[in-house]
């Protein structure tokens, strides 16, 4: 009972807090955001997020795991992100309908996707885990047109650790 208690109310928060973060994103009413959150996901994930704005502002928020904690803004040319926004609709990411499995211990709602544009709003929460080509296509997009490589990477993981989770540095292979 405390388990299934447990896990309901992890669903119920991972399902309402992204959706308060993704509303704070300050836009014009003519601009187009995106937002891409890595929420950690144990001993060797990392926890960041990055907002790229139609006006070519990139603002970086390092959490845990990464080279750069805080926040750092950085620039990117204006049109990056609509064509972030290009590659997310190719990948289908409006029409997408995230895998979990509720019955394994491991499965967290671990990676938020947020689109602003024309004043409407579309968030996409999952685990990176149960959906790994897809979250590996979204990572490609989005640090093709917002690099923050340098920023979380080279990452040392801590003592102890025996391999690299998957998505501590993005590798960027075929």
């Amino acid at each position: 009972m405390t388990t299934n208690l447990s896990r309901l109310l992890v669903a119920v928060f991972a399902f309402a807090c992204p959706v308060t973060t993704f509303a704070q994103v300050p836009v014009s009413k003519q601009g187009v955001a995106v937002v891409f959150e890595r929420m950690w996901s144990g001993p060797t994930g990392q926890d960041y997020r990055v907002d790229l704005f139609s006006d070519g502002r990139l603002r970086y928020e390092g959490k845990r795991g990464v080279k750069t904690s805080g926040v750092s803004l950085v620039s990117a040319p204006p049109e990056a992100v609509m064509a972030l926004l290009g590659d997310l609709r190719k990948l289908g990411f409006f029409e997408f309908q995230p895998d979990f499995n509720p019955n394994d211990p491991r499965s967290r709602f671990t990676t938020l996707v947020g689109v602003y544009a024309e004043g409407r709003t579309h968030a996409l929460v999952y685990d990176h885990r149960a959906n790994e080509d897809f979250d590996k296509k979204v990572r490609r997009a989005v640090e093709r047109h917002a690099p923050t490589t340098n920023l979380r990477c080279p990452y040392v993981l801590p003592p102890g650790s025996v391999f690299a989770g998957t998505d501590v540095c993005l590798v960027q292979d075929n």
